[in-house]
């Protein structure tokens, strides 16, 4: 009986044997139980052939089953997809091969498994490569092309696992070009050796084959092989990247703006890598954040150990380990997730003092609460020490304690621990969404767990319902291994398989979701196969919930073998049948298995929102093998059928897939079908930018043009609004770098520009920082429709430390920054308003702005401040940038007289604003080259960023010139339009005075005529039409104002009177300024 007790994984004596021991044990195990007890499943449904098949010492015990057990035994599959055959190809040589062409014949190297991995992939993943030699020779070079669900060839896996051996063989049989195909992720076999773990003899020779450029080449995420090395590799290979790229390509940023050291400081291996790299480039490398505000110090302390700490003490010292990254998270916090060791949280604690334990981050949680989600009980042991047991006790995210974190935690040590020392009752809290450490550890952990709550807890325990009325049966249902349900079920009796959660699901759906066909083979042993065909939530069956399993198809196929094909006919709620559920969720090998069963009539049947399964696979995240697979078998018309909203497939994979989905659009159909507009008008390119990936619009671009991005769609918005809403700083760098910085400015829905639309971007930051760092923080308070700004939409649609941005850019007053939505001004509501708006972070955004304006009120005595509204701006120390342009001498041939008297003129202007603090630099009459020369110096000037406001005096004689723009006259008669000189100044050009009020007082006769004033509120299609065709009247940009005097004669007086007025938004004014208008002053 002992050789039945099955181990954690579900193995039994019997499969061990089989993986580490000889054809003796098989033997001895015959004598005493019989033959069957080599079918028996164990861990991923292996029975002890497939272990046989992974013994790495011997292949006697293979041959001997096989033998024994016939050669049947051979094309049964394990859990995954794999036969013994492709196992032995993984694991053994060459002469188990032989042995299965001699049983099998070739035939069986050919059939795909897991991934749709043939025995020629997994050979190319054994440790020796005498195995894809013989496979290579027996099968043909053809089999070196075949691809895997994910792309990759042998090729690329064996640049992965193995040696240069494998690379010049592979060149012998198929030349050098095989080396540059790209695979998964868009990897060459370059990159693949990069990744490497065990050699990179491998990567040396492929750079030597291929030269220096393979090491430029990026793949889908960003990155060369540079940053693969350095996460995967060690010293040598950066030695050898210096030695023939030089220095710099360490510096250069990939996936989420990561160089070089940050992928280092992530390599688990070794950290020589890392201090290699920063004795290199310096110790301002170790201060770069990634796009997610990480340092290398975070990932370090996330991925190393207390080495790496010391070594960071020893170059930066200690403060750096306080500084926060990534949702506010320090090293300590990092060191805390950190699932290799707590060496580099204890250290970091005896450093920095315990005070660091009780810093939260984002979202409430302490290093505790992370350490008891990832750590050991060493590590709760450890805080006992130091903080006491109080602290298990604290909520964190979710009002969830170290208790229930640690429920979560793959192992369930420090669970027990934690319960042995705060008492049963906190097994009993429940969290924020009602669960208690019971529901937790059902869904993530094992029977042992179960095991521990029966017995300090009793059995009822878990039926009591949590988050959606589920019970610890429902969320063990959920968990990735069935040892718990199966141990709950006979705990609790079969009726609890009944039991539906608030959405109508019982176990035995959500096991059809999560889990496998041993799962399904158990509910029919207990319940029959009727429960199968039980509605839950939307209506959807088992086998609708089987099509949406992500992990394994093996539950549908087990299903529909025992249901009858009939049930892929049943459709859900929401017309949608298992086949559309299964095209959006699974892979190319569900589509094989559909055809076999139903023919391909059923993927051209309608579902939800009249979408065949080709629409359903264009949207499926996880691979586009299905999309592939279904055109090839249904033809390139099926790619222009139209759902509902007007969108063929070509539309749905541009959101949700990449840019090889697009390459495979253009093989079969050409360019042409990324123009076609689908809902709401969107093209392709429409619907890329708003794809949480950037690969296919940056691909789309370069494949269409630049042009793309300014087509609008429906509702006025381009590709760029779009990609500021829902995509990163990553893609407003590529559109600059593509069209400048102009289309940020662009409005689109609703008068939103770019800035906007980052304001509403729920998934990051990163996009909004990036934009503000580019244009000036005045983009924040920028107004669209109703006068509503990015602030106001920031703190509906972000998080604290967003609005904390904001805030330390503008200051504390922004808060009450109010919007245009009503006529009445005290019903216009403020940002703090818009925070309670906010659905997700409303609550904690009420506290923070609580707390801030308490801390702005304790310290408004010490520190006075001036209030921002939406008349002022900000108040500067120096106040501002004053320019002085005068000319008063003019040349005979110049037909102009002397300007007598501009001296009191310009003394008068310089005392004002010398009062005023402003910065003044002069110029006296300067010619017309001298003037642009003046003007460009000044705004390249780094001098300009401290400023508030920017003033230029113009004076000189002036007149229109033939295309009646109003010019000023140098000395010799040579004029210059004044909005070319004003230009200059332009946030597009000068971004440090981008939001910054900038007056141009033009002291020049130009005739009696007077200019009405922009009244402000008006939008630019409300005004007459000869406000908004002049832009003189009507700039294109807002916080400028020009001042003409009204008649040919000189005009100090007026010129002074508008000196100390500025406008928001921007107008054109007359000299009798104070009688058209009344304006606030600054």
């Amino acid at each position: 009986d002992c050789l039945s007790v099955r181990d954690q994984q579900g193995s039994t004596p019997i499969h061990l044997a089989a993986e580490f021991q000889g054809a003796d044990s098989m033997q001895f195990f015959k004598s005493v139980l019989g033959s069957d007890c080599f079918h028996q499943p164990g861990n991923c449904q292996r029975t002890a052939i497939h272990q046989a098949a992974m013994n790495k010492k011997t292949n006697s015990c293979l041959k001997w089953l096989v033998n024994e057990c016939g050669t049947d035994c051979l094309s049964v599959r394990d859990q995954q997809g794999n036969t013994p055959v492709h196992l032995a190809a993984w694991k053994q040589g060459a002469d188990s091969m032989q042995f299965f062409k001699s049983v099998l014949g070739s035939d069986c190297f050919h059939q795909p498994g897991y991934l749709q991995e043939t025995a020629i992939h997994l050979a190319a993943m054994n440790e020796t490569n005498s195995c894809l030699k013989w496979l290579v020779n027996e099968c043909g070079t053809d089999c070196l092309s075949v691809r895997d669900q994910q792309g990759d060839t042998p090729v690329h896996l064996a640049a992965w696992k193995q040696g240069a051996d494998s690379m010049q063989f592979f060149k012998s049989v198929l030349g050098s070009d095989c080396f540059h195909q790209p695979g998964r992720f868009q990897r060459t076999a370059i990159h693949c050796a990069a990744e490497n773990e065990a050699t990179n003899s491998c990567l040396k020779w492929l750079v030597n084959e291929c030269g220096t450029d393979c090491l430029s080449v990026r793949d889908q995420q960003g990155n060369t092989p540079v940053h693969l090395a350095a996460f995967c590799q060690g010293a040598d290979s950066m030695q050898f990247f210096k030695s023939v790229l030089g220095s710099d390509c360490f510096h250069q940023p990939g996936c989420v703006q990561r160089t070089a050291i940050h992928w280092a400081a992530r390599n688990e291996a070794t950290n020589s890598c890392l201090k290699w790299l920063v004795n290199e480039c310096g110790t301002d490398c170790l201060s770069v954040r990634d796009q997610q505000g990480n340092t290398p110090v975070h990932l370090a302390a996330l991925f190393q150990g207390a080495d790496s700490m010391q070594f960071f003490k020893s170059v930066l010292g200690s403060d750096c380990f306080h500084q926060p990254g990534r949702f506010q998270r320090t090293a300590i916090h990092c060191a805390a997730e950190n699932e290799a060791t707590n060496s580099c949280l204890k250290w970091l604690v005896n450093e920095c003092g315990t005070d660091c334990l009780s810093v939260r981050d984002q979202e409430g949680d302490t290093p505790v609460h992370l350490a008891a989600f990832c750590q050991g009980a060493d590590s709760m042991q450890f805080f006992k020490s130091v903080l006491g047991s109080d602290c298990f006790h604290q909520p964190g995210r979710f009002q969830r304690t170290a208790i229930h974190q640690a429920a979560m935690n793959e192992t369930n040590s420090c669970l027990k621990w934690l319960v042995n020392e705060c008492g049963t009752d906190c097994l009993s809290v429940r969290d924020q969404r009602g669960k208690t450490p019971v529901h937790l550890a059902a869904w993530k952990q094992g029977a042992d767990s179960m095991q521990f709550f029966k017995s300090v807890l009793g059995s009822d325990c878990f039926h009591q319902p949590g988050y959606l009325q589920e019970t610890a049966i429902h969320l063990a249902a959920m968990n990735e291994t069935n040892s718990c349900l199966k141990w709950l079920v006979n705990e609790c009796g079969t009726d609890c398989l009944s039991v539906r959660d608030q959405q109508g699901n019982t176990p035995v759906h959500l096991a059809a979701f999560c889990q496998g066909a041993d799962s399904m083979q158990f509910f029919k042993s207990v319940l029959g196969s009727d429960c199968f065909h039980q509605p839950g939530c939307v209506q959807r069956t088992a086998i609708h919930w089987a099509a949406r399993n992500e992990a394994t198809n093996s539950c549908l196929k087990w299903l529909v073998n025992e249901c009858g094909t009939d049930c892929l006919s049943v459709r859900d709620q929401r017309g949608n049948t298992p086949v559309h559920l299964a095209a959006w969720k699974q892979g190319a090998d569900s589509m094989q298995f559909f055809k076999s069963v139903l023919g391909s009539d059923c993927f051209h049947q309608p579902g939800r929102f009249q979408r065949t399964a080709i629409h359903c696979a264009a949207e499926n995240e996880a691979t586009n093998s299905c999309l592939k697979w279904l055109v090839n078998e249904c033809g390139t018309d099926c790619l222009s059928v139209r759902d509902q909203q007007g969108n063929t497939p070509v539309h749905l994979a541009a959101w949700k897939q990449g840019a090889d989905s697009m390459q495979f659009f253009k093989s079969v159909l050409g360019s042409d079908c990324f123009h076609q507009p689908g809902y709401l008008q969107e093209t392709a390119i429409h619907l890329a930018a708003m794809n949480e990936t950037n690969s296919c619009l940056k691909w789309l671009v370069n494949e269409c043009g630049t042009d793309c991005l300014s087509v609008r769609d429906q509702q006025g918005d381009t590709p760029v609004h779009l990609a500021a809403w829902k995509q990163g700083a990553d893609s407003m760098q590529f559109f600059k770098s593509v069209l400048g910085s102009d289309c940020f400015h662009q409005p689109g829905r609703l008068q939103r520009t770019a800035i906007h639309w980052a304001a509403r971007n729920e998934a990051t930051n990163s996009c909004l920082k990036w934009l503000v760092q580019q244009l000036g923080r005045s983009c924040l308070l920028k107004r669209g429709f109703n006068g509503i700004t990015a602030a106001h939409l920031a703190a509906q649609y972000q998080d604290v430390e967003t609005l904390s941005f904001i805030v330390d850019l503008l200051g504390v007053s922004v808060l009450d920054l109010r919007d245009a939505s009503h006529f009445l001004p005290w019903k216009r509501k403020s940002v703090a308003d818009y925070a309670k708006l906010n659905s997700r972070h409303g609550s904690q955004l009420t506290r923070w702005i609580a707390e801030r304006r308490h801390q702005q009120r304790s310290q408004s005595e010490k520190t006075p401040t001036v209030p921002l509204h939406e008349d002022f701006y900000q108040v500067t120390n120096p106040q501002g940038f004053c320019l002085i342009i005068n000319i008063n001498t003019y040349s005979t041939g110049s037909g102009e007289e002397e300007r007598k008297g501009s001296e009191r003129d310009v003394d008068r202007v310089r005392k004002l604003f010398r009062k005023l603090s402003f910065t003044i630099k002069e110029v006296q009459n300067p010619t017309t080259a001298e003037i642009d020369d003046f003007l460009n110096e000044t705004k390249k000037s780094k001098e300009l960023a401290k400023h508030g406001s920017f003033v230029c005096f113009l004076m000189a004689h002036g007149r229109k010139d033939p295309q009646g723009r109003d010019c000023i006259i140098d000395g010799h008669g040579v004029q210059s339009p004044v909005l070319e000189l004003a230009a200059k100044f332009k946030a597009s050009v000068c971004p440090d005075l981008a939001g910054k009020p900038k007056i141009f007082f033009v002291q020049a006769c130009r005739g009696s005529g007077t200019d009405e004033v922009t009244h402000r509120g008006l939008a630019v299609d409300q005004l007459p039409p000869e406000f908004a065709q002049n832009p003189a009247l009507y700039p294109p940009e807002s916080d400028f104002l020009f001042c003409f005097p009204p008649q040919r004669v000189r005009c100090p007086t007026a010129t002074l009177r508008l000196a100390a007025s500025s406008c928001r938004p921007c107008a054109t004014t007359s000299s009798n300024f104070t009688q058209r208008s009344t304006w606030r002053t600054s």
